[in-house]
């Protein structure tokens, strides 16, 4: 291969590889984007159920569990925000009436103790 195509090959692939980095980091960050316009506080576990997509429980879900957490903490995983998420999720189903709020410190509560932090 003559030297002109390889470096034509070289900055190309450069080129892909920047434009794939950059896209998803774009992505990483819209799902923390938050489109539900009703404050948590006042969502109810219907609402959350019914009303709301999947990603934004994921968005607010992850806001729940960021202001729950200890500062010192670190930052959850991807695995951490579903978990939370789904078991958000589930006690919603079995009690529609009340807040996400309250529902999701009581969530954090009992993952706190069974930490034993």
């Amino acid at each position: 291969m003559n030297r002109p195509r390889l470096g034509a090959l070289i900055l190309t692939a450069t080129g892909l590889a920047i434009s794939l980095v950059g896209c998803r980091t774009d992505s990483e960050l819209n799902r923390f984007d938050q489109s539900w316009e009703t404050a948590l506080s006042e969502t109810s576990c219907l609402q959350w159920v019914d009303d709301m997509t999947a990603p934004e429980r994921f968005a607010a879900a992850a806001e729940l569990l960021l202001a729950a957490r200890d500062e010192t903490a670190g930052f959850p995983t991807d695995t951490q925000f579903t978990y939370f998420m789904s078991r958000i999720t589930d006690e919603c189903r079995d009690a529609p009436g009340s807040r996400v709020t309250d529902t999701s410190e009581a969530i954090f509560s009992d993952l706190e103790s069974q930490l034993g932090n």
